[in-house]
């Protein structure tokens, strides 16, 4: 009986001892099973029976970190009220993690920071609207050629910084990079009032420089830097006109058509505020030119004798520091000129004669509005100061200026005239125009840089990068020396080389 009991209890152990066997493999392989279902990102679950699963955790970008820093565990994922069509909507889907390409070392060395990378919601308007200064914009990580290229590439943007000798060696031909010179819808019947010390040389020498690139005819007198009569014009062959007129002379429409006879020529000039003016040309025509009656005041407070003594020193109307500006603009034919009722209707006339007055305080204003108005390009309106006279800032006293204003009240209606004029044009611009007017500013840097290389030749070359508005361009050596010539110099180099037989 005992051993019978034996029997019975080691049966029993028996099948304890399987019992507790079976238990332990079926609770580790539960466990093995919610370990691997842990440990697996929820977009593999998601996709768990379709049948790419083994290629998508092959090509999974998450690492084993990634992994194992989960915090979502089986019962979040399975309890996740979000729909299947969430998931598909979220703002990274399953296809863009799958199909992610950029490497950490891409990530590091992308050229846009994160911030960049926040930024990119911002609307063109927002970005127009922007109130940084133009400093900031110009100094920003992202620059304006960044912002305003945006839909160029990393790749692109990272090759536009092609090098001389690589523009010296590319297999583009100087016709298809220098794109920018070619007439096109060009106007290029141009007649140009050039009101004295007004930055009107700078405007001479650029448009002297338009008509040598696009072998235009430049209209010039036979002898000197002025002109008053189709008698002093140098005469070209019964078939060809002439299309650029930028010479010293007073304005008269009737003229003006007999210089530049085609139909769909356009009048332009440019003005100056008259204080600024009259100081510039007082000492121009002292210092520079030694002109009577100005060498005749006394050096000693030389402006302020000027302005308190006119009687003494200035009697006259139309003189070179008394309402030049009104001389150039024709003023001194009409009678009666100081007649507030004469003045209004001249100035009416003249803006209809002028398709642009421009101002000379806001010249790169005036000059990328020029560009638009006459399809123009940039390497068509780069400049480099010239003819400018440096001289002592004077501040005057109430009285002096109300001086000033009775005896230049011409050259004040027509500074204020136009400066309204170009005030309501500006606001029929398109709303990027400030934004090109900072980006023509930049390319003016550039090319001032360049100009002043001292080892630059005429075969010398820099590559402005392309924006939004235009291209690439190519800027020469030789460029930059017709910038830097002085009017008399070239004038006479345009004698000689379009009138051979014009007299010296």
């Amino acid at each position: 009986m005992e051993s019978h009991m034996r029997k019975i209890k080691s049966i029993f152990v028996f099948v304890i001892g399987i019992a507790i066997l079976i238990n332990v493999v079926q609770y580790h392989k539960v466990h093995w099973f919610e370990f691997k279902t842990w440990s697996t990102p929820h977009h593999r679950i998601l996709a768990e029976n379709t049948p790419t699963i083994e290629a998508e955790i092959r090509n999974s970008t998450n690492t084993e970190e990634e992994i194992m820093d989960s915090t979502r565990t089986e019962e979040e994922i399975m309890n996740s009220t979000r729909t299947e069509e969430e998931i598909m909507d979220s703002t990274r889907t399953e296809e863009e993690i799958m199909n992610s390409a950029r490497t950490e070392e891409e990530i590091m060395n992308s050229a846009r920071t994160e911030e960049e990378i926040m930024d990119s919601t911002r609307t063109e308007e927002e970005i127009m609207n922007s109130t940084r200064t133009e400093e900031e914009i110009m100094n920003s990580a992202r620059t304006e050629e960044e912002i305003m290229n945006s839909t160029r590439t990393e790749e692109e943007i990272m090759n536009s910084a092609r090098t001389e000798e690589e523009i010296m060696n590319s297999s583009e031909t100087e016709e298809e990079i220098m794109n920018s010179t070619t007439i096109n819808d060009k106007v290029t019947n141009i007649a140009f009032l050039k009101v004295h010390k007004a930055g009107s040389t700078t405007m001479q020498n650029l448009l002297f420089r338009f008509g040598l690139r696009h072998k235009l005819n430049i209209l010039l007198p036979t002898t000197g830097n002025y002109l008053f009569s189709m008698q002093k014009v140098i005469p070209l062959p019964p078939s060809q006109t002439y299309n650029i007129f930028a010479i010293h002379t007073s304005y008269s429409k009737s003229f003006f058509k007999k210089l530049i006879p085609d139909k769909e020529a356009v009048h332009i000039a440019i003005v100056r505020e008259p204080i600024d003016r009259l100081i510039s040309g007082a000492y121009y025509y002292r210092y520079v030119l030694n002109r009577k009656p100005l060498v005749d005041i006394p050096e000693k407070d030389f402006i302020r004798n000027l302005i308190n003594y006119p009687e003494l020193y200035d009697k006259e109307l139309f003189s070179n520091t008394r309402n030049k500006m009104g001389a150039d603009f024709g003023f001194g034919s009409l009678k009666n000129p100081l007649d507030k009722k004469v003045i209004e209707l001249r100035l009416n006339n003249l803006n209809n004669s002028f398709l642009l007055v421009m101002i000379m305080e806001r010249i790169n204003e005036s000059l990328v509005m020029l560009k638009r108005r006459l399809s123009w390009s940039f390497l068509d309106i780069i400049y480099l100061k010239s003819n400018s006279n440096k001289h002592n800032k004077i501040s005057l006293n109430a009285t002096e200026l109300e001086k000033v204003r009775n005896t230049n009240a011409i050259d004040f209606a027509i500074y204020e005239y136009f400066s309204k004029e170009f005030e309501s044009k500006l606001k029929t611009m398109s709303s990027d125009f400030d934004a090109e007017v900072i980006h023509y500013r930049g390319i003016l840097k550039q090319v001032s840089s360049f100009c002043a290389s001292q080892d630059l030749q005429d075969e010398s070359k820099v590559m402005i990068n392309g924006s939004v508005w235009e291209s690439n361009f190519v800027v020469t050596g030789e460029e930059c020396r017709w910038m830097h010539t002085d009017e008399g110099t070239f004038i006479q180099h345009l004698r000689q080389k379009y009138m051979p037989f014009s007299k010296p």
